[in-house]
């Protein structure tokens, strides 16, 4: 299997972090020595890089390990997915023709991340608004039948 990560590197991520994870999550599918798989990397900011490609010789968990930050403001995934079609996933950089390949994708979700707040926001709201509703609607059928049990025609507040 030849495995590739595209991972965003831009100064909006914890590199060292990402760094980790990356490195943890392709040791939990496969061992580094096993030759059945191979590992390449692609970086991407403003612009993308291949940090290594699946032809090296090096044991890919210290590549990824020395793979420095890109930095940067950009997210170019555009970029990356393009290297990754056009240079990496090439027998010139180590792919090869007769097994399975895998891109797996590391993204920053900054936008993700605003519409999961804004997403709790709008529930919470809603939460509050059925909590309220029914209480009220609790509230009404109590006075009523307060009203309807009563000899009197007498006032019932109830106090909430």
């Amino acid at each position: 299997m030849d495995w590739a990560y595209v991972v965003d590197s831009s100064d909006s991520v914890d590199w060292n972090s990402w760094r980790r994870y990356v490195s943890a999550n392709a040791q939990r599918y496969f061992k580094v020595s096993d030759e059945r798989y191979r590992v390449g990397l692609i970086t991407y900011s403003d612009g993308a890089r291949i940090a290594f490609p699946f032809n090296t010789a090096e044991r890919w968990d210290l590549l990824i390990d020395r793979t420095p930050q890109q930095g940067g403001s950009g997210r170019r995934i555009d970029l990356a997915l393009q290297r990754a079609r056009d240079e990496l996933f090439t027998p010139r950089l180590g792919a090869r023709a007769d097994v399975r390949k895998v891109h797996v994708y590391y993204v920053m979700l900054l936008y993700l991340t605003l519409a999961t707040k804004i997403c709790k926001s709008v529930l919470r709201f809603i939460y509050l608004f059925i909590y309220l509703f029914i209480h009220l609607f609790i509230y009404l059928v109590i006075y009523y039948l307060l009203l309807l049990l009563s000899k009197e025609k007498a006032l019932y507040v109830l106090l909430v």
